[in-house]
C-alpha cells in the first residue's frame, strides 16, 4: 500500500486479488489522509483474516448470481450479458465492499473514452446500481451503494423516424424474413422482441386482432389488424409456428442483418427501435389521437407516447393554418375604427373635464 499526492490531493494505492486499486482521500490534509490510509490498511487486514462471509463476496460472485437473476427475470438480459463481460474486465475479482464511488466515476470515463454514448453509459450505471441493491438483499452487506452518489448524464430524447424516401429505400433493399419483420413493425408499432416471438396463433383473422405479449410489462395487449397487414400476411406460407423465422426456427437476433441493411440503404443514424417511433409518428400525422396511439403502443402513461410521436415542422405549419377566428383579426382598426371604443373614450374625457372645472370653482373649491 502507498500514500501519494496528486494535484494537491492525497491518494492511497493498494492491491487486492492482484487488482491495483487507487483511491482519493479527497483531502489536502496529510494528517487526515494518513488516518484514511491506516483505516483502509486495517480493512485490508480484516478482509484477509477476519471478514464475515458476506463481506468476502467478490464482484465475480455477484456477477454470477445477478446474471442468473437477469436471465430469469429481465427482458434486457440479451443486452446485459454483454455488459457483464465488460464489467468483469474493468473491476476484476475484488471484494465488492472495496468498490467505491471513485471506481464508478472511472468506469464512466472509460466507457465514454471507448466510444459509448451517454445514454449507454447511463444503462451501465443503472445495471450496477441494481446489482449492488441486490447484493444487500442477498448478502446483507452493510455498506452504501457506490453508484448512489454518481450522477447520470442528462439524456436528450431521440427524435428519429423514417421519412418517405427513407421508407422506400429501406423496404427496397430488405429481403425475406427481414422485410417481413420491418412490415410487421411498421403496421403494429411493436417492439423487436415482441415481433420475433409473434406466432400465427396470435393473429385472430376472424376478429381482426393481434395479440402482443409485452415482455417489458409482462402483459398481453390486443391491437387491431389492419386490412393491408392482413392481406400481406395471407400471402405468406405457414412454414413455422413463428411468423418471423429462418428455416422454420425462431430468430434470436437480427442486429447484424439490420445494421447491414441500413448501411446498404444509405440511411444514417437509424436503429430498429426507431421503427416503433416511425409507426407512432405516422399514426399521428394521419389524424389518430395521441390517446389511441398510447393504447396501440401499450404505453402505461401518455408522456412516453409523446416521446415516440415526432411532429415534423412542415406538419406544424399545416396545422397552424387551421387556426381561425369568427372575426378578421388583421383588418380590425385598419378598414374602419372601432366606433364604440372611440365614443366611450370621448365621453370619459368630457366627464373628466367637467370634474376638473367643478374642483376649481370658488364655491366648491374653497371653504
Amino acid at each position: 500500500m502507498g500514500l501519494y499526492k496528486r494535484n494537491k490531493i492525497w491518494w492511497i494505492s493498494y492491491s487486492i486479488f492482484g487488482k491495483r486499486i487507487r483511491e482519493s482521500t479527497k483531502t489536502t490534509n496529510k494528517k487526515l489522509a494518513l488516518q484514511i490510509y491506516n483505516k483502509r490498511k486495517n480493512e485490508i487486514l480484516k478482509f484477509k483474516f477476519n471478514l464475515t462471509s458476506s463481506e468476502k463476496i467478490t464482484f465475480f460472485q455477484l456477477i454470477e448470481k445477478y446474471e442468473e437473476y437477469s436471465k430469469n427475470n429481465k427482458i434486457s438480459y440479451s443486452t446485459e450479458k454483454f455488459r457483464f463481460k465488460l464489467l468483469k474486465e474493468f473491476f476484476g475479482n475484488i471484494p465488492i465492499i472495496f468498490i467505491k464511488s471513485e471506481n464508478i466515476e472511472k468506469l464512466k470515463e472509460h466507457l465514454l473514452n471507448s466510444g459509448r454514448e451517454k445514454a449507454t453509459v447511463n444503462r451501465y450505471l443503472a445495471l450496477l446500481k441494481n446489482m449492488f441493491n441486490k447484493s444487500y438483499e442477498w448478502y446483507g452487506i452493510p455498506v452504501e451503494n457506490p453508484v448512489k452518489k454518481v450522477k447520470l448524464f442528462k439524456e436528450e430524447p431521440r427524435l428519429r423516424y423514417l421519412k418517405q424516401e427513407e421508407l422506400k429505400k429501406l423496404l427496397f433493399y430488405a429481403e425475406n424474413h427481414l422485410k417481413d419483420l420491418i412490415i410487421l413493425a411498421l403496421y403494429t408499432g411493436a417492439r423487436l422482441s415482441e415481433l420475433l416471438s409473434l406466432k400465427w396463433d396470435d393473429i385472430d383473422f376472424k376478429n381482426k386482432l393481434i395479440k402482443i405479449k409485452q415482455k417489458k410489462t409482462s402483459q398481453e395487449i390486443y391491437i387491431p389488424l389492419s386490412e393491408k397487414l392482413e392481406e400481406y400476411l395471407k400471402t405468406k406460407k405457414l412454414e413455422s409456428e413463428f411468423i418471423i423465422h429462418y428455416r422454420g426456427k425462431k430468430i434470436k437476433s437480427v442486429k447484424r442483418a439490420f445494421l447491414n441493411l441500413v448501411k446498404k440503404s444509405g440511411i444514417k443514424d437509424f436503429k430498429f427501435h426507431d421503427l416503433r417511433h416511425t409507426a407512432a409518428t405516422y399514426l399521428y400525422l394521419n389524424g389518430v389521437s395521441i390517446y389511441t396511439i398510447q393504447r396501440i403502443l401499450g404505453h402505461r402513461d401518455i408522456e412516453t407516447t409523446l416521446k415516440y410521436t415526432h411532429i415534423p415542422s412542415e406538419h406544424l405549419k399545416e396545422e397552424i393554418e387551421k387556426l381561425k377566428y369568427p372575426i378578421e383579426i388583421i383588418t380590425v382598426g385598419k378598414s374602419e375604427p372601432l366606433d364604440i371604443f372611440s365614443r366611450n373614450n370621448e365621453k370619459e374625457e368630457k366627464n373628466c373635464h367637467k370634474t376638473d372645472t367643478n374642483l376649481g370653482d370658488g364655491k366648491n373649491g374653497q371653504k
